[in-house]
């Protein structure tokens, strides 16, 4: 790293010249690889952000300019050069910086960013609060053209045209093809129209025709119908220009020198504009480049690790099965194809799979739609991104009455992503329309089981799974319609946990047990309707009661079951939940330790209820 050891803040990036610039582009590519070889993370779109994340530091100000990113995975060379190369080793980790921008970490981080489509209605809220405190500072949004398909993305950009606001977007292109690249004369044109000299001219002509009286107001409408005719021959962004936002592009995203030229051109225009780069996902690193997708959230791949199925994977087997053998059935996901373990699917059913692209709202109207022209659409998104869509739950698929099958992927405590990537909210927001029927298996074998129980019932079904091996506990019972599982029976306390968590719970009762602490232990598997028939018949039996689950400690099961608990005398409640409204980052079992929702933890907790000690 003999250019990037004295980089540490954009200020020592400008003292370098162009050549520099490019000879630093290859040392941090090579940092990246090589940390998030060993830690995992977003690789392939950071890969291919490391040119343009230098040419904007290098024209930019900030922290005065404001730089925004949208998504958020693509700021690793961002972070790199302001200010935290020497944490980079750290990120993703406990007490280490985090995968995204995050303004508790650094003042060159304007915004927390962690989902999409955002960041231009952002962007445009601080440019209007800019300019009514009138301040001067510039505003750069980076959005990447995935983000487009997310329909917060255009209404901001309407709103944008309309105002007018001084702001700068880069629309990072890397494979979505929202347009055609047409060459070197649309490159030249793009150029031309970022010339001071072009600008002033082009204004000096209007004003001069509009003088002329009706014949220069005629010549000046026969020009400007020829320039429209023009623009929509050879400018890709001539919807960005119809918006009122100035197009400029698209130009190569890797070209240094050709980056920092348009970018000190049009940083000094006013109103809103766009700027469109072509790069490529996975940029310098073969195995990246050729498999982008792959890369995109990457595990580590420089040191070995341990392959465990996990429950996404297990959901994409049994799609294939069920597709197999119902072809009512239909797969939808939200750009997250690989994520969601839908690959396979895919393979096997092309017609019946759909990727909407990053816009979970339009998913699951789209699967209202499917489900009333008697479709069985198995809607498969992260529990994080699934909240964009409550709307569209609620009065698309609830008050419809149509049957949808929800697949709510990383829900509970999601590893390494950090705060805005946490699954903890879904039991509450799927809780608002009481006809939904709510799963949750402790195991892929159950998981299998409540996918076929979903294909009987006749409501829609919501099945809950963490980012966690799916690794089987061996004691499966039948899929009962509406009852809990008994795992354990015993005298000493009663422990009510949900999904995976009854895995980890069983594992700690089992320890107990060689102490002669022998706890009930029942896996809930519904959290609506809760089995409220079975918990009763078991509360009077028990002084001690712990209620387990993954999920922020409001609108869980803990708040269904507290109707039933408030009228019984001298129980002894603990309620093991996520406490944060936003965990930090973290591995998976850092989290859970951090909740005592691991195996530890759950003995901790009925040790300490009971007041019992063992010694080992």
């Amino acid at each position: 790293m003999a250019i990037l050891k004295d980089i540490n803040s954009p200020d020592d990036l400008k003292k370098l010249n162009l050549k520099d610039l490019n000879e630093l582009s290859f040392e941090i590519r090579e940092y990246i690889k090589d940390v998030i070889g060993r830690n995992g993370g977003h690789l392939s779109s950071n890969l291919g952000t490391v040119e343009l994340t230098i040419s904007v530091l290098y024209t930019f100000n900030p922290p005065f300019d404001k730089i925004i990113f949208d998504v958020g995975h693509q700021c690793y060379t961002y972070k790199i050069l302001t200010g935290r190369k020497d944490e980079f080793p750290k990120i993703r980790r406990r007490g280490g910086i985090s995968g995204y921008p995050s303004p508790r970490e650094s003042v060159y981080d304007t915004f927390f960013v962690g989902h999409a489509s955002n960041s231009i209605s952002l962007s445009l809220g601080l440019a209007s609060s800019r300019d009514l405190n009138n301040e001067n500072y510039k505003i750069v949004d980076i959005i990447g053209d995935g983000a487009l398909t997310g329909g917060e993305a255009w209404e901001a950009l309407n709103n944008l045209g309309q105002s007018k606001k001084d702001i700068l977007i880069i629309l990072n292109d890397n494979g979505m093809s929202i347009s055609k690249n047409v060459g070197a004369f649309s490159r030249y044109f793009s150029k031309l129209r970022a010339e001071k000299f072009y600008r002033e001219s082009s204004k000096k002509l209007n004003e001069i025709l509009k003088k002329r009286g009706k014949f220069g107001e005629k010549l000046l409408n026969s020009i400007n119908k020829f320039k429209l005719v023009i623009k929509q021959a050879i400018i890709p962004g001539i919807i960005f220009e119809e918006l009122g936002i100035m197009y400029f592009g698209p130009f190569d995203g890797h070209n240094i020198p050709l980056l920092v030229d348009v970018l000190n051109k049009v940083k000094d225009l006013n109103g809103p504009r766009i700027v469109h780069v072509i790069t490529k996902k996975g940029k310098g690193i073969d195995f990246a480049e050729e498999e982008p997708d792959v890369y995109h959230s990457s595990p580590p791949f420089l040191e070995p690790t341990d392959k465990v199925e996990s429950f996404s994977q297990t959901f994409g087997d049994e799609m294939v099965k069920i597709g197999r053998k119902d072809d009512r059935v239909v797969a939808i996901t939200a750009a997250m194809e690989l994520g969601t373990g839908l690959k396979k699917f895919k393979e096997n059913f092309p017609d019946r799979f759909f990727d909407v692209g990053i816009a979970e709202g339009h998913a699951v109207s789209f699967a209202g739609g499917l489900a009333k022209g008697g479709k069985l659409p198995f809607v498969a998104i992260y529990s994080t991104f699934l909240q964009r869509a409550i709307d569209q739950i609620l009065l698309d698929v609830s008050l419809q009455k149509v049957k949808v099958n929800f697949m709510v992927d990383r829900a509970g405590l999601v590893p390494e992503d950090g705060e805005t990537h946490q699954g903890i909210f879904d039991l509450a927001y799927f809780s608002f329309p009481n006809d939904f029927v709510i799963m949750a298996p402790k195991d892929g074998d159950e998981l299998r089981e409540m996918m076929n129980f979903s294909l009987k019932e006749k409501r829609s079904c919501i099945i809950r799974y963490p980012k966690d091996s799916s690794e089987n506990l061996g004691l499966n019972s039948p899929v009962i319609p509406y009852e809990p599982e008994i795992l354990k029976e015993g005298e000493d306390v009663l422990i009510i946990s949900l999904g995976r968590l009854s895995y980890y719970a069983f594992k700690a009762v089992e320890e107990l047990n060689e102490f002669n602490i022998f706890p009930t232990l029942i896996n809930l598997r519904f959290a609506n309707p809760i089995p409220t028939y079975t918990i009763n018949n078991c509360i009077d039996k028990y002084k001690f009661i712990i209620i387990a689950e993954e999920h922020y400690y409001l609108g869980g099961i803990f708040t269904k079951l507290s109707p039933i608990l408030m009228g019984k005398e001298n129980l002894k409640i603990k309620h093991l939940s996520v406490t944060e409204s936003f965990p930090p980052i973290g591995i998976r079992d850092e989290l859970l330790k951090r909740y005592k929702l691991d195996k530890e933890g759950v003995k901790e907790v009925v040790l300490n209820l009971i007041g019992k000690k063992v010694t080992s």
